[in-house]
């Protein structure tokens, strides 16, 4: 996978955009993996879809409620 190209693909977005990155690094901070950086590497355990589903679900309410309040 090229992250280089993926990081200028989000380089050019409009900045609505970017704070839509920048809000899913700080729930990853936040609530999954508070020290993680850029260049770690993790490995997600398998998981029941219906937990996945509902830890993106959960990300989508968050951020509404974080971009409605604001």
């Amino acid at each position: 996978m090229d992250l280089g190209y993926i990081e200028f693909l989000i380089s050019i977005m409009p900045q609505d955009d970017k704070r839509k990155i920048e809000f899913v690094e700080g729930f990853i901070h936040r609530y999954l993996i508070p020290n993680i950086k850029d260049d770690d590497i993790i490995a997600l355990e398998p998981m029941d879809y219906r937990l996945l589903k509902y830890l993106m679900f959960s990300l989508l309410m968050k951020y509404e409620s974080e971009t409605t309040a604001s």
